[in-house]
């Protein structure tokens, strides 16, 4: 597993949000395609991440409109990338 490349272990479509998607539609759109995370754009550019633990902090803050929350306002930012060339070693 070391030696294997990153291309052959990732997932080849990611799920994408604007950055204007309100929270409600980003716990919609990870329930219905079943993914754990979804990267968000901004101008077709990937500016953040937004996961189930970004998720879990979001509710543990309490008091806050799933309908008024952005994705830019509780996405992990900057993304971090590797090659996909790159070992999974590497990765780790």
């Amino acid at each position: 597993m070391k030696k294997t490349t990153i291309s052959k272990i990732m997932h080849k479509e990611v799920m994408t949000v604007r950055s204007t998607t309100s929270a409600q539609q980003c716990a919609v759109k990870m329930t219905k395609e079943r993914v754990g995370c979804l990267v968000v754009l901004d101008k077709k550019e990937p500016v953040g991440i937004i996961t189930e633990r970004g998720f879990a902090d979001l509710v543990k803050k309490g008091n806050f409109d799933c309908k008024e929350v952005k994705a830019q306002d509780f996405m992990t930012t900057p993304i971090i990338s590797i090659d996909v060339n790159s070992t999974y070693e590497k990765a780790m």
